[in-house]
């Protein structure tokens, strides 16, 4: 007969950790299986890295710190790496990026895990004297334990101490360090290795893994915390499994990324022939520019060729340094088409720098060839423009200097800076008055242009102007420039007004349109980048040539001309890591016979609905027929837009009578926001009641956008019209599909814009409102009408439902809609300017409708 007895909490205690420590030893990854991409490419980089001198032990104190502190962050990678870098203003930056590709929320201004790193590190030292050891280690990842305590168990178990964390309402695991020589005198113990390592050598008589664990249950003081502490217990290599350690990066790609822009030159490099040339070409402001002229030997440099075309290719790394520390980085790539020809191929760079000494270190890499140049030398710029002498000797690349010399006189060699003061963030309509803020000499007046057109001239400060933007909202762009007695222009800014937050724009600021040029001109370019994007990278273009890429500002480089004062259009191209591109185009020499003309490109998103009002797939291009004021237009591009990333601007009514129907209008919100949004979608919401307020900014976090509304409540008038200007001009700027979704249950009571106001602000923002109306009767016709006119003009759909429940359907619909649509394109035959172009698009086929919006301004 066998004798059964009622299982203890001691029992369930010692199963559960026979469980995990079953699960430990058989989780392992099965020898056969091929390791990850990532993680061949991280030994290989190892490889290399573990090939640089180590130079650690002559580290400055404040780097041998650094790797102290971060070193349960670091791979070995990183170390070796770092400790291969030969300059302090190298491993000061090596730092910097260290912490930048950890920050969990870079959108934030403040480095989240850097902050809770460094408190931490203090807190380590102040409790173990010594970083170096297993408990340091895990208070600097985990933080301190939510409970700690030593597990004494007289002979039986070695002295130990146990740390709790507690993860969520029920969850968290325990860490058990055993006291052992070395470090703070504690290390980590290890479940996987069985309980042979935890007991003191007396204690194997106790029997099996099941019965020692019964054992210390009973005879340890809170024996049954030990035993519930061993059921949970792990390590950092499993806690890091289940990514649950900070800041630890298995991809070595920003690594690589940043030895490849150092100004080091890899072991053995092969060396690529070239001479350099620093000048001092002119000032702006209180600065001097610093002009670069790099001649690479045209005999010696690589040719690429890819589909039929030869070219040259560089990338230049550069560092300007100002005693040790690092004061101007800078990055460009250079390409030339692979002529025959003599001399130097040119590559020229320009920064500006105040008076002083500097080093300069440079680095060229021929792309195709992988050969390596670099240059260092002392700098001491003057505070005049000056060029060096020629002899001796006399430099090939000299040969250069002439023909920039047309480029480098449009720097000049004035003091004078002017900046327009931007005005508060937000729309404004009326009188609105702008400061320019200018500093040197010799400015005898300081002229103002809006879209153009001149508007004042003041000789005298203050250096202000009012000017009229109207009643209705809409973009200006306002322009000052500082002129000398004789009418020169020393310096110039401009500024948009009205413009969203999410503007994309490159511009050329030099050389103006009609420039006339011999040689060279000097092409400045000015880019506005979007709330919350990064530029990439931007792009120069000769012609259909492609010549330099810029990598940050300033966007500025001389550029050579053809031979016999040919026309020659510059075209640049601004990328957003997103993939977005923005470009402008100027002509330098334009023939008197060729008239410069802005060609547009518009862009129609358009819906087609059957007679029940579904979207209809499948069409082509000769399906469509497109009119421009009653002009046919010639269709230049067609594709299909399903997969195209959507902003969406979610426009609530929260005024006081929406009270009954606000949480449910909440609920189908969030509701929106989980099952119609898409990872590459974004979503912002603006809530209105006596005035617009936006509480969430763009995101494809669906619980950060619930989150924005939970606390909403129903109070206050309808400020309708202002809201839909609000809600347009947070989306203006925006490429791409576009649609603002706005939810109401009444007229405008309150706004201060008048309904053609919103609408003409509508059709210049392009945007597609879809309207949802609320229990709107049909005898509150202007409401109706202003809803179902606002979705008629801009290509949108109006809905009118009685109660909220028929929300989720009306946000199917419309997801229906803007996953369902047609980009069509076409080039404008019109000419007029600020004027608005009806555009009517229909389908040949019987029985379907196109949507679009009514028309545009250019």
């Amino acid at each position: 007969m066998v004798a059964h007895r009622t299982p203890t909490t001691a029992d369930l205690k010692v199963g559960r950790y026979l469980r995990r420590i079953k699960n430990f030893r058989g989780s392992g990854r099965p020898s056969g299986r091929p390791s990850p991409p990532w993680f061949r490419r991280g030994v290989l980089l190892f490889a290399l890295f573990a090939a640089l001198p180590a130079i650690g032990n002559s580290l400055p104190p404040r780097h041998r710190e650094f790797l102290e502190e971060a070193a349960p962050l670091l791979t070995e990678a990183e170390t070796n790496a770092f400790r291969g870098l030969g300059r302090d203003h190298q491993r000061d930056e090596f730092i910097r990026r260290f912490w930048r590709v950890r920050d969990p929320f870079p959108e934030t201004p403040r480095n989240e895990l850097e902050d809770t790193w460094r408190e931490r590190v203090k807190l380590a030292r102040e409790a173990f004297e010594t970083l170096d050891g297993d408990r340091p280690r895990a208070f600097l990842l985990l933080g301190p334990p939510a409970r700690r305590w030593p597990a004494g168990c007289g002979d039986a178990v070695r002295a130990l101490e146990v740390w709790r964390y507690d993860v969520g309402r029920r969850g968290g695991f325990s860490l058990l360090f055993l006291r052992a020589g070395g470090g703070d005198g504690y290390r980590l113990w290890l479940p996987s290795g069985g309980l042979a390592g935890l007991l003191a050598p007396g204690a194997v008589a106790l029997g099996g893994e099941g019965e020692v664990l019964q054992k210390l249950a009973e005879i340890c003081p809170r024996g049954s915390a030990l035993v519930e502490a061993l059921g949970s217990a792990t390590d950092f290599a499993e806690l890091e499994r289940r990514g649950a350690l900070p800041g630890r990066l298995t991809s070595p790609e920003w690594l690589a990324t940043f030895l490849a822009t150092t100004t080091d030159l890899p072991a053995g490099a092969r060396v690529l022939p070239a001479e350099v040339r620093v000048g001092y070409p002119g000032r702006e402001g209180a600065r001097t520019v610093l002009q670069v002229v790099l001649g690479i030997d045209r005999t010696a440099a690589t040719v690429a060729e890819l589909g039929g075309r030869r070219s040259h290719h560089f990338q230049v790394e550069g560092e300007i340094l100002r005693g040790d520390e690092l004061f101007d980085r800078f990055r460009y790539r250079f390409d030339f088409a692979a002529e025959d020809g003599t001399g130097p191929l040119p590559l020229v760079v320009q920064r500006r720098l105040r008076p002083g000494e500097y080093r300069l270190v440079l680095r060229v890499e021929d792309v195709a060839g992988t050969a390596f140049f670099r240059h260092e030398e002392t700098l001491q710029v003057p505070s005049q423009p000056a060029s060096p002498p020629l002899d001796p000797p006399a430099l090939s690349v000299a040969a250069v200097a002439p023909v920039l010399a047309e480029a480098d006189a449009a720097i000049g060699s004035s003091d004078v800076t002017l900046e327009l003061l931007s005005p508060a963030p937000g729309l404004r309509t009326g009188k609105l008055r702008v400061e320019a803020k200018v500093g040197g000499t010799g400015v005898a007046r300081v002229a103002f242009l809006l879209d153009g057109k001149p508007v004042l001239k003041k000789a005298s400060p203050p250096w202000s102007v009012e000017i009229a933007l109207g009643d209705a909202p809409r973009v200006f762009r306002l322009e000052a420039q500082a002129e000398s007695a004789e009418g020169r222009v020393l310096a110039r800014d401009e500024l948009p007004l009205n413009a969203g937050p999410h503007r994309f724009d490159v511009r050329f600021v030099e050389p103006r349109r009609g420039t006339k040029a011999e040689t060279s001109v000097r092409a400045v370019l000015q880019v506005t980048v979007p709330e919350g994007e990064v530029l990439e990278r931007l792009e120069l273009f000769r012609g259909e040539e492609p010549i330099a890429t810029f990598y940050e500002p300033p966007f500025v480089l001389p550029v050579l001309l053809p031979p016999g004062g040919a026309p020659v259009f510059l075209r640049a191209v601004a990328h957003l890591a997103g993939g977005t591109t923005a470009e402008d185009l100027v002509t330098v020499n334009p023939p008197p016979y060729l008239a410069e003309v802005d060609v547009e490109l518009v862009e129609l998103y358009t819906t087609v609905v059957d007679r029940r009002g579904r979207p209809v797939e499948g069409l082509t291009a000769a399906d469509f027929k497109i009119a421009e004021d009653g002009a046919p237009q010639t269709i230049e591009r067609f594709e299909w837009a399903r997969d195209v990333p959507v902003h969406a601007a979610l426009l609530l009514d929260t005024s006081s009578s929406m009270a009954e129907e606000l949480p449910a209008a909440l609920q189908a919100a969030q509701t929106f926001f989980d099952k119609v949004l898409t990872p590459r979608d974004r979503a912002a919401v603006v809530t209105f009641a006596d005035r617009p307020e936006l509480v969430a900014r763009f995101t494809a976090d669906p619980s950060l956008l619930a989150q924005s509304i939970g606390g909403v409540r129903a109070e206050g008038e309808t400020a309708l019209h202002d809201a839909v200007v609000f809600g347009l001009h947070y989306l203006s700027g925006i490429r791409g599909k576009r649609a603002l979704i706005l939810l109401t249950d009444g007229a405008d009571s309150r706004s201060r814009y008048r309904f053609p106001a919103a609408l003409d602000f509508a059709r210049r923002t392009g945007v597609a409102v879809y309207t949802i109306g609320l229990n709107i009767l049909s005898s509150q016709a202007e409401a109706r009408m202003t809803l179902q006119r606002l979705a008629d003009e801009t290509g949108g759909r109006a809905f009118f439902i009685e109660r909220t429940t028929a929300l989720p359907n009306v946000y199917e619909t419309i997801e229906g809609e803007l996953r369902s649509q047609y980009l069509l394109a076409y080039s404008s035959t019109a000419t007029g300017k600020d004027q608005f172009r009806a555009v009517k698009v229909e389908v040949s086929r019987p029985g379907l409708e196109a949507k679009t919006l009514a028309g545009y301004y250019p």
